[in-house]
């Protein structure tokens, strides 16, 4: 049975451990803000019953305390284990609001693993094939000394290897784009002479940068 009634979202809790994104989107919150400001409605928060944990509306929570809204409408499922909860969480996640980036889907793998959720369970909470699982678990997975780990974009050349502590860091703080894309936009700034080399900061990076480039040049001759 669902129950649905106005909380306090400060009896909400938001367990990142069984959320399928890595992280909340500061971007995707801003744009809540502005529809909530326009007087905009949003559906309800889904959480436990049990453990008012949050299931569905992480950064709509976000957005209301952002706007001053302290409370708002939640409905209370049951479930029968935090396998469960964690399926549906992904589907929900799936179904609407911010779409699941490649590395968020590989991150719902993982969770499905740690709560023991079945390959057909989570397939089908992602709308996706076995096959396409079988596909991430090849190319989005990374060791590490704590465990598996999911991969951004960026460095998915190195599934299937153990990273190190500096590199687990680096995987976390990349944005996800393909290295070219970063290559690039540097030429282009570069070549269309559109570069602040005011900025101090700018220039010692770019002095960093050149330093790197020089180094793994001279390791390769």
């Amino acid at each position: 049975m669902v129950k649905t009634k106005i909380m306090k979202l400060a009896e909400l809790v938001l367990d990142y451990d069984v959320y399928p994104r890595p992280s909340l989107d500061s971007t995707h919150v801003s744009a809540m803000l502005e529809a909530l400001e326009s007087d905009a409605e949003f559906p309800a928060l889904i959480a436990c019953e049990k453990t008012k944990r949050v299931v569905d509306g992480f950064h709509r929570i976000r957005a209301f305390e952002r706007a001053g809204i302290d409370e708002h409408t939640v409905e209370l499922r049951r479930y029968a284990s935090d396998a469960e909860l964690v399926a549906d969480a992904i589907r929900l996640n799936v179904t609407h609001g911010r779409r699941l980036t490649p590395y968020d889907r590989a991150r719902c793998l993982l969770l499905a693993e740690k709560f023991g959720i079945d390959d057909k369970t989570v397939a089908a909470a992602m709308n996706m094939t076995l096959e396409r699982l079988g596909e991430i678990r090849s190319t989005r997975f990374a060791t590490t000394k704590d465990g598996p780990i999911a991969l951004k974009r960026t460095i998915r050349h190195m599934a299937g290897r153990k990273l190190n502590k500096r590199q687990v860091e680096a995987n976390r703080r990349l944005s996800g784009m393909n290295a070219v894309f970063y290559v690039n936009q540097i030429i282009q700034l570069l070549e269309a002479d559109l570069l602040n080399m005011d900025d101090e900061r700018l220039a010692e990076r770019l002095t960093k940068l050149h330093g790197l480039l020089d180094a793994r040049v001279g390791v390769g001759a």
